[in-house]
């Protein structure tokens, strides 16, 4: 239990959902010398205008912009202790889907360490824990944002259907109101009046 407590300290991940008024919108993490933050940004709803975002650090040194259409995704590693400033722009106003997850390698290596001195486990098992943990840690947190997506998409099939449907709608509506009046016409200009005298 100890080493999942350790694990928790050091690895978080979470999405942050959002709307874009398509100006800077910038959020804070603090954050630790020697972190690896992953940062992926998508709309909530399908989209290809583009978007980026870059990081801050808290001496206001610059990353570069990680950019994209509809999809932009960044690696940065921390050098310094304290909130790193992480902003998003886009050119319209969207709701968007902000993945972070960061953690310490340092740490996340000595807190299995610890475990692994504690439970007499020999180095290639070790190497092998290390590695699948965080594997399988990155496979979460890409699952979890993979079912935001999907999500997503399912919200975006149902819009569309309504649309077609709707569409369907008023084409029949439209289509049955030009046949009858063009049914009218026809059959007005047609029309004998016997009143009046025939050649």
């Amino acid at each position: 239990m100890a080493i999942c407590d350790c694990w928790l300290q050091i690895q978080i991940g979470r999405i942050l959902t959002f709307e874009s008024e398509s100006q800077l919108s910038c959020f804070y993490e603090p954050l630790e010398v020697g972190m690896i933050l992953n940062i992926g940004m998508r709309p909530t709803f399908d989209s290809v205008y583009p978007m980026q975002f870059r990081v801050t650090s808290p001496s206001g040194d610059f990353s570069d912009w990680a950019s994209g259409d509809g999809d932009a995704h960044m690696e940065h590693n921390t050098t310094e202790n304290g909130a790193y400033e992480i902003c998003v722009y886009t050119r319209r106003p969207m709701k968007i889907n902000l993945y972070l997850q960061f953690y310490s390698p340092e740490k996340m290596e000595k807190s299995l360490n610890a475990f692994f001195d504690h439970n007499k486990i020999s180095k290639d098992i070790q190497n092998s824990v290390m590695a699948s943990t965080h594997r399988i840690y990155k496979i979460y947190y890409h699952l979890k944002f993979y079912n935001q997506m999907v999500v997503r998409d399912e919200a975006l099939q149902l819009h569309n259907s309504e649309f077609i449907q709707n569409y369907n709608i008023a084409f029949c509506i439209v289509a049955i109101l030009i046949t009858i009046s063009q049914v009218y016409y026809v059959r007005k200009l047609f029309r004998i009046d016997p009143n009046r005298i025939q050649f």
